[in-house]
């Protein structure tokens, strides 16, 4: 299992993440998430283009971008 977070600067960034779940999701082997306020997307849309998994927090946001339970369940498909 591979994970990447990276800081995301510009939505290009949030873009180049994305295509590297479609190129190489088979094995579902990576875990994807954008960091910082532009990398929210990322934390609810990767899981379906091929990131293992994503997460949330229950209390207390440790890192940017992260978003609660609520939140998720709010944007959440």
């Amino acid at each position: 299992m591979i994970k990447i977070a990276t800081y995301i600067n510009q939505p290009a960034d949030l873009k180049i993440l994305a295509k590297l779940l479609v190129d190489h999701s088979v094995p579902k082997q990576l875990i994807v998430v954008g960091m910082g306020e532009l990398g929210k997307p990322s934390r609810v849309l990767f899981p379906y283009l091929g990131s293992f998994l994503t997460y949330a927090v229950f209390n207390n946001k440790i890192a940017s971008g992260q978003l609660s339970l609520s939140e998720m369940q709010k944007y959440a498909f």
